[in-house]
């Protein structure tokens, strides 16, 4: 479900053309206006930050889940540290130097593969039902050409993946566009940076906006072209949702015009005159500008008129959706969320849907709209969750998006809920978009936070959905585990998709029912039956049965205050004791442990945040194993750090330390104690800022130095880094997963290279490293990937060493087409390398040879081989030495 930023609105000027008034008003036709005057920008922050201290979520997106941690006393806007981190990447990857070991170790996707995450927007090819493109919130574009069987990635080097509209050129299919960012209200959205055209069905894309996008948070909500003139293009734009504008281009998008001010949601082209532009504004919270606006001169600049017959009072109103009917001339439709404000209760926001029959110029609120049932069809999502379409065929059926799908059949007069979340009708919820095929109008594909569903009898009384999810690689990870005794056995927690469970050598994956949105997994290390999950706030869980069940696992957790603040933050971190597996640490405004296996949380701190906003709260922990005693914690907005150095004794004795002297003044996302001396730890942050990056502290926080690089081509690029690794078995080598992928340094943090090859660039959300050194990836947007943590640097250097009889990791790991094998002899001999399956069975024979002393490698194809584990083996003599590879399809 869509997390809701609920609090303190701002206090804007109002009036009958609000969007005429100074700041919301362009005067620079040639670039996209700022969102407000510098004044009013500085006022809305700190409103923010009131509301934060007060203990309230504001509802500007300078307190949203993904927004809030990149912009906070950011130095630049997110649109310029993706292009200026994208292109320091690009500089050091060109560097021969250090080219190969950048891209020695190659990522594979583990999945899930058939289980989708949020799909903000579906589109037909205009003449082709077998060519389907989806635009995921935080994946990219998706592309089928089987009418949305199977999918591919299309988008995956893009500065960002977050995709809130797509549009198709009639006059040539070939030409895609797709614009990005999400411009809801929900926790997580991902921002944007423009809007991307592929001329090539979606192989390459180029950004024809990057030159006037300035806003921090900018997102298109919906694009749309001429159709017989795609010179023209329009963009309904917002930035933060409290502004924005209607963004035109009559040149192909070579230059660009603000031509309508406001929060602009919706952007619709009559399709019998497409001269006539129709527009949504829609502020969630409702504003004397918000309604439908409608230019007959293609949009120019001044021509807009507002369209005010019959629909309610402007400030009643908050997202605004709209559709054209195709088969009657005239004939609009629109569906409009109530302004929270005005909401009877938090749960019905539903204002209704009204159509016209005269091309805007009255209105009728239908009388289905008053249905007692369709008071909570949005459930206090409708900013983040509204369509409406109109049959291509036949005007009198309707269909909208809330929670889940809903359809007339006589133009309004009734409405029936088609979709459900299980059965026959089957349809994960929170629905964005949907679309018919070009071929079979009854041919309906929806698009929700569960991915893709296809149904080909949309007008049948309960029609029959089936999910279409393969190979739409776009669960959005918060965290993840893995299994200690069976590393391949992974889960992790989601966007709206509960916690997920996997297998990697198989592929298979599983939803496991608890929640809605997943978090923090922990894996019992004894107890392979046994393991630990959360949803939203604190709401933890625990499985004695591998994940069939769950319970309660929360007793003891104070996660509300008097007034109802969240005293967890959305996604809460918890951790198990590296070798006793009935204790666990997890922190909000305080930190607690369980000595039971989470019969009961006792605190072990006083308020260490001060804070009732959510995302002041712990973020990330970290325990030494090697000695257990020590245990660190950061926090988000409130930028603290802290550390226990006797986590382990009475509740009523443990101490803390605050340490984040020396530490930016930026969101604190993720904290890695060394393996072995608890002295030794490093923080990353969450912004784009000169001062971003990690952090790392050879004293317990006393002092903390800035492990920026030495030279440019060692430098970590000035963008938010969420995820940090340290390999137990070479600690110097620290992974750091941000914005754009995965960085390595081979000297404990002095210097940092780009990591391997083929992971896209989504935010990275979470490392870990399993005692066989596969390197885990949680993506927000992309799921999971894996790859070998040894790097081709490591291999060269124990060449180096004294030779013995050893037998080396395969690079890469897992693999798919082939991988390396390393050994070295002491001595020459005659040497057999072969491969077994899990079954003890020999396949192959690599090597059977005399071999000379020294170091050796021999490769190991994949064809004919299916996913999973293998054993390979070095045999000499008596001598013998075994190691596992994945293989994965």
């Amino acid at each position: 479900m869509r997390k809701n930023a609920t609090g303190i609105a701002l206090l804007l000027l109002t009036g009958l053309l609000t969007f005429m008034i100074a700041g919301f008003l362009s005067t620079d036709a040639d670039r996209i206006p700022r969102s407000t005057a510098a004044l009013e920008k500085q006022e809305r922050k700190a409103e923010a930050r009131r509301a934060a201290e007060a203990g309230s979520i504001s509802e500007e997106p300078h307190l949203d889940w993904y927004i809030l941690p990149r912009t906070l006393n950011a130095d630049r806007s997110i649109s310029q540290g993706l292009q200026q981190g994208l292109e320091h990447v690009a500089f050091q990857r060109q560097a021969p130097s250090l080219r190969k070991a950048q891209l020695a170790n190659s990522w594979t996707f583990v999945g899930p593969d058939d289980i989708g995450g949020r799909i903000r927007v579906i589109k037909y090819h205009p003449t082709d039902a077998s060519i389907v493109y989806a635009g995921s919130a935080s994946g990219g574009v998706f592309k089928s050409t089987d009418g949305g069987d199977h999918w591919r990635a299309m988008s995956d080097q893009l500065p960002t993946l977050a995709i809130g509209h797509l549009a198709i050129d009639r006059t040539n299919p070939e030409h895609i566009y797709a614009g990005t960012g999400e411009g809801s209200f929900n926790w997580d959205k991902v921002y944007g940076d423009g809007l991307y055209r592929s001329t090539d069905g979606g192989e390459n894309w180029v950004n024809i906006m990057r030159d006037v996008v300035n806003e921090q948070d900018f997102a298109i909500n919906h694009v749309e072209l001429h159709p017989t003139n795609s010179d023209y293009i329009y963009a309904a734009a917002t930035y933060g949702g409290a502004t924005g504008g209607l963004i035109r281009s009559t040149d192909g998008g070579e230059n660009w015009s603000t031509v309508l001010n406001g929060p602009v949601r919706d952007v619709l082209l009559d399709p019998n005159n497409p001269d006539r532009v129709y527009v949504a504004m829609g502020y969630r919270n409702g504003r004397s500008s918000n309604g439908i606006y409608l230019s007959e001169q293609k949009g120019d600049r001044w021509t807009f008129n507002k369209l005010q017959n019959n629909l309610p009072d402007p400030d009643s109103i908050g997202n605004v959706a709209m559709d054209a009917s195709i088969s009657q001339p005239g004939t609009f439709v629109v569906a409009m969320q109530r302004a929270p404000k005005h909401a009877p209760t938090d749960r019905q926001d539903f204002l209704g849907v009204y159509v016209t029959t005269d091309y805007g110029e009255t209105w009728t609120r239908t009388p289905g709209s008053s249905q007692s049932n369709m008071r909570e069809i949005l459930r206090s999502q409708g900013d983040y969750n509204l369509f409406v379409r109109f049959h291509p065929e036949d005007h009198n059926t309707i269909f909208i998006g809330g929670i889940h799908s809903w359809r007339s059949t006589d133009f309004g007069a009734n409405f029936k809920q088609v979709s459900s979340q299980t059965g026959l009708n089957g349809a994960w919820v929170d629905m964005h978009y949907a679309d018919f095929s070009p071929e079979d109008a009854d041919v309906m594909i929806l698009a929700s936070d569960g991915g893709v569903f296809r149904t080909g009898d949309a007008r049948r009384s309960s029609p029959i959905f089936e999910e279409i999810n393969v190979g739409l690689g776009t669960m959005q990870f918060y965290a993840m585990d893995f299994d200690p005794q069976t590393p391949t056995r992974v889960a992790g927690g989601t966007q709206d998709r509960r916690n997920n469970l996997g297998d990697v050598t198989t592929g298979e994956w599983k939803r496991l029912n608890w929640g809605g949105d997943g978090g923090y997994v922990a894996f019992d290390h004894k107890n392979p039956e046994v393991f630990y999950i959360t949803s939203q706030y604190g709401n933890l869980a625990k499985t004695t049965n591998g994940g069939s069940s769950f319970r309660s696992a929360r007793e003891g957790l104070d996660r509300t205050d008097a007034n109802g603040n969240y005293l967890f933050s959305f996604v809460t971190p918890f951790i198990m004791h590296p070798t006793n597996n009935q204790i666990l640490f997890t922190g909000g405004n305080r930190m607690y442990r369980t000595t039971n296996g989470t019969s009961i949380w006792i605190p072990i701190s006083d308020d260490l945040t001060g804070s009732r906003s959510s995302l002041s709260q712990f973020q990330d922990l970290s325990i030494c194993k090697g000695n257990t005693d020590v245990l660190y914690g950061v926090t988000g907005y409130s930028s603290t750090a802290w550390v226990s150095q006797n986590v382990m004794d009475d509740a009523g004795d443990v101490e803390w330390a605050r340490i984040d002297d020396g530490l930016p003044n930026l969101f604190l996302a993720d904290v890695e104690v060394h393996p072995t001396q608890p002295n030794i730890a490093y923080v990353g942050t969450a912004g784009f800022s000169a001062v971003s990056g990690v952090y790392k502290t050879t004293d317990y926080g006393q002092t903390w130095e800035f492990m920026k690089g030495e030279t440019e081509e060692t430098m970590l690029p000035d963008i938010p880094v969420g995820a940090i690794a340290i390999w137990e078995k070479n600690p110097d080598i620290i992974f750091a997963g941000t914005d754009l992928g995965v960085f390595v340094s081979r000297d404990a943090g002095r210097n940092w290279l780009p990591f391997g090859s083929g992971l896209p660039n989504v935010v990275i959300d979470d490392l870990k490293i399993t005692p066989d050194d596969i390197l885990y990836a949680a993506t927000h947007g992309r799921g999971m990937w894996m790859t070998s943590a040894v790097l081709t640097t490591e291999v060269e250097a124990a060449q180096r060493r004294p030779l013995k009889f050893s037998l080396g990791q395969n690079y890469p790991n897992p693999f798919n087409p082939s991988s390396v094998i390393p050994f070295s002899l002491e001595r020459a001999a005659h040497v057999r390398v072969r491969l077994y399956n899990s079954d003890g069975t020999v396949l192959r024979t690599l090597v059977d040879e005399r071999r000379e002393a020294g170091t050796h490698s021999v490769r190991v194809d994949a064809t004919g081989l299916s996913s999973g584990v293998y054993i390979y083996e070095l045999q000499s003599g008596g001598t013998r030495q075994t190691r596992k590879m994945i293989v994965l399809r």
